[in-house]
């Protein structure tokens, strides 16, 4: 889960029922969040398409979300976004795929820098 910086003192259980949630509908993990929000009473959401103005959104204040680290990442070491780590989501997984026709030299070291990112993130 992501908030703005200046919300960072904040526990995020107080933000999820405060806060309005933004969220992608179509992500494939947003199921899984709604069962855990159900724990939460009274959340609102707010259905945003594009992950980068819901990023923006989260910056001027606007709400929180729940986002793949590996689409924070940047932002959370600018300081630019403050992220916490839920145990009732620790479960949940966004998942990344690559398609290609041939394998070469060139796909073999992209992926291989991608395995060590995403190795890194997971932790």
């Amino acid at each position: 889960m992501i908030a703005p910086v200046s919300k960072r003192a904040e526990d995020a259980r107080t933000l999820l029922q405060h806060e309005t949630i933004l969220t992608h509908e179509f992500a494939p993990y947003w199921q899984d969040i709604q069962q855990v929000l159900r724990q939460f009473p009274g959340y609102k959401i707010m259905n945003i398409n594009q992950t980068e103005v819901i990023k923006n959104f989260v910056k001027q204040g606007l709400g929180v979300a729940f986002l793949p680290k590996s689409v924070i990442e940047a932002e959370s070491q600018q300081q630019l976004l403050h992220s916490y780590s839920l145990k009732e989501c620790s479960h949940i997984v966004s998942n990344t795929y690559f398609l290609t026709k041939y394998v070469t030299a060139d796909i073999e070291a992209f992926l291989a820098v991608c395995h060590s990112i995403y190795k890194r993130l997971a932790k």
